[in-house]
């Protein structure tokens, strides 16, 4: 069957009850009920193939992103609830293990992280220049594990279903809807009920580095292996992974037994570095396969769109790599102690030239990306130069951008390249070690000078109370030296010990951060954090955004609970964990916002903290008292009881409903008060003071 939007169908016969992912019915039928991609098991009715709204195959969904953003995954868990992976369709149980993203509603069991598409939300999208009356959100679609009872935005019928991957959801706003029907809707978001707490993406802007966002939102996720910057050699990975030793031992003969006799399994290498790696990943295929119909089979395995005619065949184990043709070329294969046939899929080189695509990023342009001619001779200077002129650019000065390359496989990782590389050379550096990585590979061209501007803070906690200013400097000098040292320091939160210092060159901002989360001081380490910064000027006026704290060790496990709920309904920089840092970072972004609320979610203790800080840092801050609200999670929870917020959160409110009772709630004023106690002898001179909550408005 002809290809639809990257699908590769076939009729098929299903033994087991199947759904359409199209419109979430039933397949009838004794026989070839419906269709079948190979490729990732998008499943079909012949009729729902001729409707609009078929999501793209996912050997194609990778180079319609525009803009690549990492997913910020969760620890790996058994995920109980029924939920369909996003990566390869199937239904998620328990029996496996399975990770959702901390910011998006993107499921995948853990064998299929290496292939999910890295289409998180843009959290961070400013531009500076840009005028707020000329920014238009869209919406940014989610398919599958839908809530039960959502309705479709546009018919108004129920279209959400736990059978299979199907309806579509907005990360922004939440509208649900069928797939057919998503085209209806307009292209621009509003935020939904959300909008008057949001945080606006297009107000906010992060340091352009190569820190993880689990590392600058706070995401406490444990890891047995410590992350490390990843080279194009060892990138890739499939999920057979083995060592030599049991790639030794494995017998081709003891799997022979398993197999059809006219069959044939044949393990394929992708390039150089699978090899040198012992990872590989197994095909079966008919003994008498044709040389096309066998690459074909592998490109679908490896998620690449290209022709077959593209590709060649060689012998893994043979002398020299000999070339594996027509008629038969599993027939004249190696066989090496009864292991496997083997062979490499390799790319034909056109040795004088060929086409790349470059994109434009973030570049004010409606061209998603243009496709430029490069000869052996073409520097990345001068790929610069012809897309600016495709872009419509041809004004611009070519030095003041760059050319990056970006690969899009196990996330996101960037290399900004010189001016005299050759980017043919790289596609073919990368084609020789792996295919799959030349297939997620893209040029960008991105402005030089980074939107997020000069000034990057770094939050530093953790140190002795009450030091002076140049004590303070002193240590802090003491872990950087002199090739690290900060622009500025300040302001200095003596009570806690706690302070903000400033760069104004990133990659000396991410060596420091690195360098002090490393140190100790009076056996303690630091706590580092790479702040946000967010343009009040790009905040709407009807919009009071929601900073919002969380005590994660409150009430059991319903912080963590809640902390990842509102990261994945707002915006993740106005989300905060007060087991990072405290509220002061979330304060210290928040200071230059007209008027914000606060939603604090803990005990009678973690309020009256937040009230506090923001007694201390409030005079340094467009708005000092800004309204707060209360999640109870402790034990006694008074002030909640007062404030008529419940005697304590069990879980049973959707998160959703809470922040809705946040917008609609209703202002009142709370005295707060310091009561100091003298003792009568005299003996002790010193006061004692019992703090409780005061002067801030509550709702």
């Amino acid at each position: 069957m002809a290809d639809c939007r990257g699908h590769v169908f076939t009729k098929k016969t299903f033994h087991l009850p199947a759904y359409c992912h199209n419109c979430t019915n039933l397949l009838w039928g004794v026989v070839t009920q419906g269709n079948f991609c190979t490729v990732c098991n998008y499943i079909a009715h012949e009729s729902c193939l001729k409707k609009p709204g078929i999501s793209p195959c996912h050997s194609l969904a990778a180079s319609l992103i525009k803009n690549p953003v990492s997913h910020c995954w969760s620890e790996p868990a058994r995920i109980r609830n029924q939920r369909c992976c996003n990566v390869c369709r199937k239904r998620i149980d328990g029996r496996t293990f399975s990770v959702t993203c901390e910011i998006c509603h993107y499921y995948t069991h853990v064998d299929c992280i290496p292939s999910a598409v890295a289409d998180c939300k843009e959290t961070a999208t400013y531009h500076p220049g840009k005028l707020l009356t000329s920014v238009h959100h869209e919406h940014h679609w989610r398919e599958g594990n839908l809530r039960p009872g959502a309705v479709c935005y546009a018919c108004a019928k129920p279209c959400w279903t736990t059978d299979c991957l199907a309806g579509f959801r907005c990360e922004w706003c939440g509208i649900t809807a069928h797939a057919t029907c998503r085209t209806q809707i307009p292209y621009e978001c509003d935020f939904g009920i959300l909008g008057p707490i949001y945080l606006p993406p297009h107000a906010v802007s992060i340091p352009r580095t190569e820190v993880p966002m689990e590392s600058i939102i706070g995401v406490q996720v444990r890891r047995k292996d410590k992350q490390t910057p990843r080279s194009i050699s060892i990138e890739f990975s499939s999920g057979e992974s083995k060592t030599k030793d049991a790639e030794d031992e494995e017998m081709y003969e003891v799997e022979k037994t398993k197999e059809d006799k006219n069959e044939e399994l044949v393990k394929v290498y992708d390039g150089d570095a699978s090899y040198l790696k012992h990872t590989s990943f197994t095909v079966k295929v008919p003994k008498a396969v044709k040389t096309e119909t066998l690459i074909s089979t592998i490109l679908q395995s490896l998620n690449i769109s290209q022709s077959a005619e593209n590709f060649y065949l060689t012998d893994a184990y043979g002398l020299n790599e000999p070339i594996l043709e027509d008629p038969n070329p599993i027939n004249n294969v190696t066989r090496l102690g009864g292991k496997k046939p083997a062979v490499f899929l390799r790319l034909k080189q056109d040795s004088h030239g060929g086409l790349v695509r470059v994109y434009p990023g973030r570049l004010q342009t409606d061209i998603p990306f243009c496709v430029v001619s490069v000869d052996r001779q073409t520097t990345a200077k001068d790929l610069i130069v012809e897309s600016l002129a495709r872009f419509g650019f041809t004004s611009h000065n070519s030095t003041d951008y760059r050319l990056s390359q970006v690969l899009l496989e196990h996330g996101v990782t960037e290399r900004v390249l010189d001016f005299d590389e050759k980017p043919l050379d790289i596609i073919k550096n990368i084609g020789q070690e792996s295919l799959r990585q030349m297939e997620l590979m893209r040029f960008y061209l991105q402005l030089k000078q980074d939107p997020h501007g000069p000034n990057i803070a770094l939050f530093v906690g953790n140190l002795p109370t009450g030091l002076s200013q140049r004590t303070y400097e002193n240590i802090l000098m003491t872990f950087l030296g002199e090739e690290c040292r900060f622009l500025t320091i300040g302001p200095i939160y003596y009570e806690y010990g706690s302070l903000v210092i400033m760069y104004n060159e990133t990659d000396v901002a991410v060596n420091a951060m690195y360098l002090l989360r490393s140190s100790e001081y009076e056996h303690k380490h630091l706590l580092v954090m790479l702040l946000p910064n967010i343009d009040p000027v790009m905040v709407p006026a009807d919009t009071q955004p929601l900073l919002v704290f969380v005590n994660v060790k409150s009430g059991g496990c319903q912080g963590l609970s809640l902390i990842s709920s509102f990261r994945k309904l707002l915006n993740p920089y106005q989300v905060f964990d007060l087991g990072n840092g405290g509220p002061l970072p979330g304060l210290y972004v928040f200071r230059h916002i007209r008027d914000y609320k606060i939603l604090v979610c803990g005990g009678d203790g973690t309020i009256g903290w937040v009230l506090q800080c923001l007694d201390n840092v409030g005079q340094d801050s467009e708005c000092s008292s800004p309204p707060c609200a209360i999640v109870p999670l402790g034990t006694g929870n008074d002030l909640a009881r007062v404030l008529k917020w419940g005697a304590g959160y069990n879980g049973s409110d959707e998160p959703i409903h809470l922040l809705e009772d946040v917008i609609e709630a209703e202002k009142i004023r709370l005295d707060r008060w310091t009561v100091v106690i003298h003792h009568e002898d005299g003996a002790d001179g010193r006061p004692i003071h019992v703090p409780n909550s005061v002067g801030k408005l509550i709702f």
